[in-house]
């Protein structure tokens, strides 16, 4: 089960921030990664910033990469417009990357936003621990009302025995006498 970061937001929120930060930029997305590491100890919101960082580096790498290629054929290009279609190809290639690493973050974001609706959902003491505690007294109420019905027939069913002889006098006592006929004492 997850918990709550101490941003009051569940765990799988504070990832989905995470990517949603990505597509924002770096600095608010390394805010948040350094954040999380420092601030919250959560297995959820590790395991969502190693992803969000991968996905990251990874598109930024090979971005560097294609546009280093292309700053190479440049560097070698004689003629004004001999490769216009290497460059109209290279801005498809990075048009394409832009488009995945962007699906794929809203991806992530929307998982996590699931995630974090099923979690929140579920727990009413993250919401208002006053009404969780209404709701547990309520509960403890209806159980004691339950078994309270079931404890009244034992003891209905198992009168008061009247003893066989009066305590104070020892006078042998008749069956449902409320008081001993030799002494007067009151008996059960």
């Amino acid at each position: 089960m997850t918990r709550d970061t101490k941003l009051g937001i569940n765990d799988y929120w504070f990832v989905a921030l995470i990517f949603l930060a990505a597509l924002l930029g770096p600095i608010p997305f390394l805010g948040l990664i350094i954040y999380g590491a420092v601030a919250e100890n959560s297995k959820v919101i590790k395991d969502g910033s190693k992803i969000a960082i991968i996905l990251y580096a990874g598109v930024k790498i090979i971005q560097y990469v294609l546009d280093v290629v292309v700053y190479l054929v440049r560097c070698f290009d004689v003629s004004e417009y001999g490769l216009n279609g290497f460059y109209s190809f290279m801005n498809r290639v990075d048009y394409f990357i832009d488009g995945v690493f962007y699906g794929a973050i809203l991806v992530f974001l929307v998982i996590n936003v699931v995630k974090g609706l099923s979690v929140s959902s579920v727990s009413a003491q993250a919401v208002n621990p006053l009404l969780a505690a209404g709701i547990e007294k309520t509960e403890q109420e209806a159980a004691a009302k339950a078994a309270a019905p079931a404890a009244a027939p034992a003891q209905a069913e198992a009168p008061k025995k009247t003893p066989e002889v009066c305590p104070n006098c020892g006078k042998k006592l008749a069956e449902g006498v409320k008081f001993c006929a030799g002494c007067g004492t009151k008996i059960g």
